[in-house]
């Protein structure tokens, strides 16, 4: 009688681990989890990523159990909500909110379905208001939005620092400009003039419209009652989406929860829908570090 080996128990766990995980339903998850643990949302407190990475090193057994994701939910919402709303962006919201349609998902009869359906429509509900937000700000249709943010972002600078659009110095000369306005917050407001470069000047509404159009794209075809081959759409709008922008702005927790997102929506057939989904997060984490490398 042979004995079983000391680290039979731990492989037991490790070969579960990988077999939920490497579903749709555990890929969606364990994305889910692991940025929470990473880049939990602003103003939780540390019991969110404590309780996120309990989940990931249970993942089998804590997939659909509703009392993990009411848990989850309730505690990342109490930190969030009581945190100062000006000190917020989107994706902080959007985290709370995909937290909780697990747990509606956890409740649900079918869960899967639930789950899927929930995604589609934060996935359109986000990006239809960023659309008409954009749709009604004429600082960003006639490009001045991204005029300046191009020439006062460090990060979101990077790229036209890559291409040549822009000048490393000039955007350090402009934020030091700003600094007295971040620094004195009871100082008077008044307008601070930046320097722009000639191509940021004349690429910045192109970008503002191509932007709007992408976002246009992701609402439409998540909102849309799509059916058979036409669901592709979906996939395709986002995709090119996060590709275009996410390897410029530091954010990539944001585009790991829009991967989750569609993934529980997605038609694509197993594995090809995890391999794609996964290919393109990692396609705009690499493409964001290689910036990072070349603009300095």
């Amino acid at each position: 009688m042979t004995e079983a080996p000391a680290n039979a128990p731990l492989r037991h766990h490790l070969d579960a681990f990988v077999s939920a995980a490497a579903a749709p339903y555990g890929l969606v998850v364990a994305l889910t989890l692991t940025t929470t643990v990473t880049h939990p949302p602003r103003g939780a407190s540390v019991l969110t990523p404590v309780l996120a990475g309990v989940g990931v090193v249970l993942l089998p057994r804590i997939q659909r159990d509703r009392r993990f994701w009411a848990l989850l939910t309730a505690v990342t919402a109490i930190g969030v909500f009581s945190h100062p709303l000006v000190d917020l962006d989107n994706h902080h919201f959007l985290h709370v909110y995909w937290l909780l349609a697990l747990t509606l998902a956890a409740l649900a009869r079918d869960p899967a379905v639930t789950l899927a359906r929930a995604g589609r429509l934060l996935i359109g509900g986000l990006f239809l208001f960023a659309t008409l937000w954009k749709v009604v700000s004429p600082d960003f249709t006639d490009g001045s939005f991204l005029t300046f943010t191009l020439s006062v972002d460090p990060n979101v600078a990077r790229a036209p620092l890559v291409l040549g659009w822009q000048d490393a110095e000039l955007v350090e000369a402009n934020r030091d400009a700003l600094a007295p306005l971040h620094l004195d917050p009871t100082s008077e407001v008044a307008p601070v003039p930046i320097s722009v470069t000639p191509t940021v000047a004349r690429m910045a509404a192109p970008l503002s419209w191509l932007t709007l159009v992408l976002e246009a794209a992701v609402a439409l075809t998540f909102l849309l009652p799509l059916r058979g081959a036409w669901t592709r759409w979906r996939e395709a709008s986002l995709f090119a989406f996060l590709l275009v922008t996410y390897p410029a702005l530091p954010v990539l927790s944001f585009a790991a929860l829009l991967i989750a997102m569609s993934l529980a929506n997605t038609d694509l057939p197993a594995p090809r829908a995890q391999v794609l989904h996964l290919g393109v997060l990692l396609a705009a984490g690499l493409a964001g570090q290689a910036l990072r490398l070349l603009a300095g």
